[in-house]
């Protein structure tokens, strides 16, 4: 959910990937809102996790947001 969104999260889905280092963690919506179920919602993490599962969150599939709040990840790799 983009209210805990920082680029310590960004950092864990680009490790997680596979594609680098985080560049950055927009808020925006550079590229379109995001759709189907939403897995993760109020996730934190502190930089050093190497996966978003690793990331403290409410549980799996436990959220209060909706797509409106989608966000992103630009990595340094692809």
């Amino acid at each position: 959910r983009d209210n805990l969104w920082g680029l310590s999260a960004a950092q864990a889905v680009c490790w997680q990937l596979g594609c680098g280092m985080a560049l950055a963690a927009p808020r925006s919506r550079p590229f379109g809102a995001g759709s189907g179920p939403i897995c993760l919602d109020d996730g934190w993490c502190s930089g050093s996790e190497t996966s978003l599962g690793q990331c403290h969150h409410l549980g799996l599939s436990v959220r209060n947001c909706g797509h409106h709040e989608d966000t992103r990840a630009i990595c340094t790799g692809s």
